[in-house]
């Protein structure tokens, strides 16, 4: 959803005050959310993919992982600080 999708919902919910969308700050809270959950389903599947073309290539070093799990979990928390209210 984009930037300008946001600001219209949050307009449409100033204009008409309804209850089915909520205040305009949960509209906005909302929207983050569902970004964050896209997020974190992305990098899910960017992680089991990475796990299975290790497997299948033979790639497996212990250094490796722990480096990449290091620098996964550093943009984690990047993301969520980036999209925390």
């Amino acid at each position: 959803m984009s930037n300008e999708r946001i600001v219209r919902l949050a307009q449409e919910v100033n204009r008409h005050t309804n209850e089915e969308y909520g205040t305009v700050d949960e509209v906005v809270e909302a929207v983050l959310e569902e970004r964050v959950d896209s997020l974190s389903e992305s990098e899910e599947a960017i992680e089991e993919k990475q796990a299975e073309l290790k497997e299948k290539f033979g790639v497996g070093s212990d250094d490796g992982e722990a480096a990449e799990l290091s620098e996964a979990e550093k943009k984690q928390e990047e993301l969520k600080e980036r999209f925390s209210p």
